[in-house]
């Protein structure tokens, strides 16, 4: 939400987190939608309701809070010209979006609504008319390339055959021999000597910090990587499982074990 309000510079900013329940995003929402339509603007007014892909706050019900506001706000929207862009992801985030897409119809006021298939500040383009809003018909992959990664990565990013060994890059292929012969004992580096990540390097984290390893996958998409940083987590104080993270506008399996074993 921060990203969102200082990529525009000059909204009026109201924040909600820490997993409100429906009634909290009520009463707040109605206090933002009262100083909105407070006083009529010509030239009309527009409500962007957009943050992160959330951890733990359930979208949903945090949106049939934000739903009943804007229900009971219908006329005083109507009159101020307001119109809504939505962009929201997190658990239960079909749901919410879904009521909200309804809600727009309801009130009969121009409401856009995306999830994590869009990147976070794209809506902010699209409500200042900077950016064109784009056909809510299309596929949701078609609109993660053209707004998460831009579309000048698409080529870069389609799957493509892995390289057979005579067509691995130099650098690739100098690192995977000298690894082979240090661990067979026949040459002694230190780590200094040598490259010990590249972009393809995952890692194990200790203890379970989901929201340290959400932060890191959200990271990973942001540079663009193919594959999550992240390979697994180590909890000694649970049994072997996995959790459900975002990656991208993708939800992923991150697997937890007991131990290294």
């Amino acid at each position: 939400a921060v990203v969102s309000t200082q990529s525009t510079g000059i909204a009026n900013y109201g924040e909600y987190s820490g997993a409100p329940s429906e009634s909290q995003t009520y009463e707040y929402a109605k206090t933002i939608l009262s100083l909105m339509t407070r006083k009529p603007d010509d030239r009309g007014k527009c409500l962007i309701i957009g943050g992160g892909i959330a951890n733990f706050t359930n979208v949903a019900s945090t949106f049939k809070g934000i739903v009943r506001a804007l229900t009971d706000f219908k006329q005083q929207l109507i009159n101020t010209k307001v119109s809504i862009y939505v962009r929201r992801g997190g658990p239960n985030y079909q749901e919410g979006l879904k009521v909200m897409k309804n809600c727009g119809d309801m009130l009969g006021v121009p409401m856009f609504v995306f999830g994590p298939e869009i990147h976070m500040t794209a809506i902010v383009g699209m409500a200042l008319g900077k950016t064109p809003v784009p056909d809510t018909t299309e596929s949701g992959s078609s609109l993660k390339d053209n707004f998460l990664f831009g579309k000048h990565d698409i080529d870069r990013r389609t799957p493509h055959h892995p390289p057979s060994p005579s067509k691995e890059p130099s650098e690739k292929r100098a690192r995977n021999d000298l690894d082979r012969r240090i661990s067979s004992g026949k040459e002694h580096y230190s780590p200094s000597q040598y490259n010990l990540y590249d972009k393809s390097t995952t890692c194990l984290v200790y203890g379970l910090q989901i929201k340290a390893v959400q932060g890191m996958l959200d990271f990973d998409c942001s540079c663009r990587r193919d594959k999550p940083s992240v390979a697994g987590i180590i909890n000694p104080f649970s049994a072997n499982h996995n959790v459900r993270l975002y990656f991208g506008h993708k939800e992923i399996n991150v697997p937890v074990y007991k131990d290294m074993r």
